[in-house]
């Protein structure tokens, strides 16, 4: 890159400029490549970069934009998981995300070869593991969660855990219908605690009823796990766990 004198570009304004152009940056390596000032070295490699942007602008001349959502900022990521690291789910979603991303993209360049010729040499170098893609596309819904489809062994335990979760609240709903427990209770609701189902009971019947898990401020209620359902929520834990 040829030194440019800092006096030159503040009479150009360019650190305005340069501060535009990084904030309309997707990815912190772009923000970083922006802040470089990588100046052309040669009127010819100027003159080449304008070709490249004036491909761009006579896409979108004819209404054609090229695709550029969606790519995310996953060198970090990428480079725990060459560790050997476990990543979290968004984290991976992210990694499919601009993958495919960046897939479309070359595959939007290659069907224009005659008309984006320069945009054509820089996406040549980019190689994408379809396979991979075609993994991390199906493991995961559009809501961000593990496929069941994918993984059935966790559809499994998602419905073990969902039968488990109704088979307490049919419980403990029966509880709180039964007349003979009326005076045990402080009210009639079924609440959580330290993720437990668990009653509002009065205080003074709260030994004979269960686990308590929590108190009241006033000291009038617990909220107690009453030991007909320990065991299904027992199991319900592992089955999180797992």
């Amino acid at each position: 890159m040829i030194p440019v004198d800092p006096s030159t570009l503040n009479g150009l304004d360019w650190p305005i400029i340069r501060a535009h152009l990084v904030h309309r940056c997707a990815t912190q390596r772009g923000k970083d490549q922006a802040e470089q000032d990588d100046f052309a070295d040669s009127a010819q490699a100027a003159i080449e970069r304008y070709k490249t942007i004036r491909e761009i602008w006579k896409a979108e001349e004819l209404g054609d934009e090229v695709p550029l959502g969606g790519i995310y900022d996953i060198a970090a990521n990428v480079e725990r998981a060459s560790k050997g690291e476990a990543l979290e789910l968004f984290e991976l979603i992210e990694i499919g995300n601009s993958i495919g991303a960046i897939h479309q993209l070359r595959t939007w360049v290659q069907q224009r070869t005659e008309e984006c010729p320069c945009l054509m040499q820089l996406v040549a170098p980019i190689q994408i593991d379809i396979v991979l893609l075609s993994t991390l596309r199906s493991s995961f819904t559009p809501n961000g969660e593990l496929s069941d489809v994918m993984y059935p062994e966790l559809w499994e335990l998602r419905e073990r855990a969902e039968q488990l979760k109704n088979q307490v609240r049919r419980t403990l709903e029966k509880m709180l219908a039964d007349p003979l427990l009326g005076e045990v209770f402080q009210d009639h609701y079924i609440t959580e605690r330290a993720g437990r189902f668990v009653l509002p009971v009065r205080t003074q019947a709260r030994k004979s009823l269960g686990i308590v898990h929590d108190m009241s401020q006033s000291g009038e209620t617990a909220f107690v796990e009453p030991s007909v359902v320990i065991e299904p929520q027992n199991e319900l834990k592992k089955v999180h766990e797992n």
